[in-house]
């Protein structure tokens, strides 16, 4: 299975990190990728077969977000930064269900720094995320716990 979309995480990558490269995928390039893997998936491949009915349906609306995104664009650098963020996401949601590795999927947003009016592109794994979630919660219940029975209503 891992040989279906070979260019997909690299792409994923340099929209995520805004670096354009000679060596990188072009818009068309990435269209084209996408609709190679679609007529894989409308085909029954065998490299998708593991794919549950779920799965093929998340894949479909993640390559129908994609093609929106590219639609009337011919470059990556005349994508809005959000736009560029949402098709890293998507490559990734597409990469992660074609390789079957959710935890491993990076996903980016768009955040304004305190004190800053610029936005800039924030991108860790599902992994990472997850466990700054549950370090934070581990913190907060940390915080809650009662100091000598001071304050603490049983």
């Amino acid at each position: 299975m891992k040989q279906v979309l070979p260019g997909v995480l690299a792409v994923a990558l340099m929209l995520g990190t805004g670096q354009v490269r000679a060596a990188d995928p072009t818009l068309a390039e990435i269209r084209a990728q996408q609709l190679e893997l679609h007529e894989k998936l409308a085909q029954g491949d065998a490299s998708l077969a593991a794919l549950s009915a779920t799965e093929r349906a998340q894949l479909q609306a993640a390559q129908e977000r994609v093609f929106g995104i590219l639609e009337g664009h011919s470059d990556a650098d005349r994508l809005h930064p959000a736009q560029r963020t949402q098709l890293t996401n998507e490559l990734e949601r597409i990469n992660a269900l074609v390789q079957g590795d959710d935890r491993n999927r990076l996903v980016c947003k768009r955040e304004k720094r305190t004190g800053s009016q610029r936005y800039v592109r924030v991108c860790k794994t599902v992994a990472e995320r997850e466990l700054e979630l549950q370090n934070s919660q581990r913190l907060w219940d940390r915080t809650n716990v009662c100091n000598g029975g001071v304050g603490c209503s049983n």
